[in-house]
């Protein structure tokens, strides 16, 4: 089947509808949006397969589940209820219901690199789980990669890296084509023309600490200096990847080190040390020296909650940038608007997550963040259809 032909076969075969006002739904969690996109395929806003996401955002989100079987996409409300912020997107990949995903990050995100990425997601033959043929150490590093032939119910996925640099902004801000310089207006110009042609339905999608970002982990037994300290005990050993036995051995061995990580943490948690732990792949004597400084510092302790905290290394941590208020401003008066002006079309459907509450945007800042992003987005896509579902606080 040539690409035209796949293109087409994602086409519906109904009459798509609109909304009278584009929707802006805004939410704590960023997980949370997937119920409202689904509820827009639902209503025949959007198609069923094939959708386009773009988003902004300092984290991919793109893990899985581990331990979900592949099926439970297939039962929504249990699917929900299976995902998190950092797993939303490819399970619903693996429905179908999206094929090209453009994740545009600030200049201090790289979990992912650069560029395009193309590749398969389908069902593991031994586990049932949903696995990709990607080799970017994001995925390794959550042991999520499996070969093309171990892969059933297979889709493509087109995958584009693309930073917006705070750095972008030329001295001249009069008129918004000249608030990006030439090459930059031309990248995104070329990326909007592979990505969305003229009629073509899409996502928009945004997360808040795409402009203000922390790495609340970083914040855990701080002064016991715990996330650095968990960097060489989690941190992933890259394999050959030219050698796919070489990645899929490796990946075992990195399985197997963090399930005994977890059991070690969970072991000094009931005996205080590692005496008597049975585990060849944990650095017993570095554990131990951690667990000993967090209790010489705290009285209580989560030792579960650090072995999350250890996961989020592989080879690199999780991004930080607290943005100042002029930074802010800039990204979204700027670069913000100007990636908006230049899109090709107005999305089917808008999303906003605050993710405030789990500090990844600083609470101090996320509302009035939130109303200078509305704020350009309702002016840019005339809409007043903004749907906050999420408590605030009173």
């Amino acid at each position: 089947m040539s690409k035209r032909q796949s293109e087409d076969s994602n086409k519906p075969t109904y009459s798509l509808k609109r909304f009278k006002e584009i929707p802006i739904f805004v939410v704590e969690d960023h997980n949370e949006v997937l119920p409202f996109i689904y509820k827009c395929i639902g209503s025949k806003h959007l198609p069923l397969v094939g959708n386009t996401l773009l988003h902004f955002d300092s984290h991919p989100d793109m893990l899985i589940p581990h331990g979900m079987n592949a099926d439970t996409v297939f039962d929504k409300y249990e699917l929900f209820s299976a995902l998190s912020i950092e797993n939303w997107i490819l399970p619903a990949a693996f429905a179908g219901h999206f094929s090209k995903i453009l994740w545009i990050k600030p200049s201090w995100a790289h979990q992912l690199s650069e560029g395009n990425h193309r590749f398969k997601i389908g069902k593991e033959t031994n586990s049932n789980e949903i696995r990709v043929t990607c080799l970017e150490n994001y995925f390794l590093g959550d042991t999520l990669f499996c070969k093309e032939e171990n892969l059933s119910d297979i889709k493509e996925i087109e995958l584009e890296v693309f930073t917006l640099s705070t750095q972008e902004l030329v001295s001249n801000t009069d008129g918004i084509d000249s608030e990006l310089n030439a090459s930059v207006n031309n990248r995104i110009k070329t990326l909007f023309s592979r990505f969305l042609d003229v009629g073509t339905s899409f996502i928009l999608d945004i997360d808040l600490d795409f402009f203000s970002t922390r790495n609340p982990f970083r914040e855990l037994y701080k002064n016991a200096d715990l996330y650095n300290e968990l960097k060489p005990i989690y941190q992933l050993s890259i394999p050959d990847k030219t050698n796919l036995k070489a990645v899929e051995d490796a990946l075992v061995i990195r399985k197997a080190k963090l399930e005994q990580l977890s059991s070690a943490w969970l072991y000094v948690e009931k005996h205080g040390n590692l005496e008597g732990f049975s585990g060849d792949l944990v650095p017993i004597f570095q554990i131990e020296v951690l667990a000993d400084r967090i209790k010489n510092c705290y009285n209580s302790v989560d030792w579960g909650m650090i072995h999350d905290a250890g996961c989020t290394w592989d080879d690199t941590g999780l991004p930080e940038h607290v943005s100042s208020k002029e930074e802010i401003t800039k990204m979204i008066e700027g670069h913000f608007s100007s990636f908006l002006h230049l899109l090709p079309g107005s999305p089917t459907v808008v999303t906003v997550s605050r993710s405030s509450e789990d500090d990844y945007c600083p609470p101090e800042d996320v509302d009035w963040i939130q109303e200078k992003v509305l704020e350009v987005l309702k002016h840019k896509f005339e809409t007043t259809n903004v749907i906050l579902d999420y408590e605030c606080d009173t």
